[in-house]
């Protein structure tokens, strides 16, 4: 029998025809950090951002701070799923477009 590759080595994209995995049966999806573009990492820094936020307005207290910090938060996830909505959208329009363009060549 044929030792499969290490996790670490596959691809984030699934199995590959060199990798002696059948590509049609569902494979668990290996995480990776290796996809990762500029955007995942501004994102995550946001996320982190707006949490310091929201805490530091916890512990300064004061009327409602609870309530405030949830504000903050909540802004901060709205923005970055308003953010991630836009990229997916772009994205379909994208693969879209080139599907056109290949019906078309």
């Amino acid at each position: 029998m044929e030792r499969l590759p290490d996790p670490v080595d596959r691809p984030a994209h699934g199995p590959t025809p060199e990798s002696g995995v059948d590509a049609g049966v569902n494979q668990p999806a290996v995480w990776s950090l290796k996809g990762w573009t500029h955007f995942h990492w501004i994102m995550v820094a946001l996320l982190v951002w707006g949490g310091y936020l929201a805490i530091g307005i916890v512990q300064t207290g004061g009327n409602h701070a609870n309530i405030r910090g949830l504000i903050v938060f909540g802004c901060v996830l709205a923005f970055l799923g308003f953010w991630l909505a836009a990229l997916a959208v772009r994205q379909r329009r994208l693969s879209r477009e080139a599907i056109e363009g290949e019906r078309e060549a």
